[in-house]
């Protein structure tokens, strides 16, 4: 694999971190702002990352376990919280959220 292709399971890794983490901290409601957004926009990702690591892994142990884990962090999270009220409060988080873990 070359080294574009690492960076951005490095940068999708770290992004589902975060984003999950912070899902977690919004559910049990010791933060504020919905991360509805986040997830949305992180399983648009995903779904273009997804033809990516089959289109080069072609191994579908590895496809199938990218998928298993990606439903898991993302797509439950977004159903637990898909009726939760979304502001533009949230959305400005959001978008700076993005901005800091991009830059970071």
């Amino acid at each position: 694999m070359n080294n574009k292709y690492n960076n951005e399971i490095k940068t999708n890794r770290l992004l589902s971190y975060w984003i999950f983490i912070y899902f977690l901290l919004y559910y049990f409601g010791i933060v504020p702002y919905n991360p509805k957004l986040l997830l949305i926009i992180s399983i648009i990702y995903i779904i273009i990352f997804v033809i990516i690591v089959f289109l080069y892994s072609k191994k579908i142990k590895y496809f199938l376990l990218f998928i298993t884990l990606n439903l898991l962090v993302k797509v439950i999270p977004l159903i637990l919280i898909w009726n939760d009220k979304f502001t533009i409060n949230d959305f400005i988080f959001s978008y700076i959220f993005i901005i800091y873990i991009l830059c970071w």
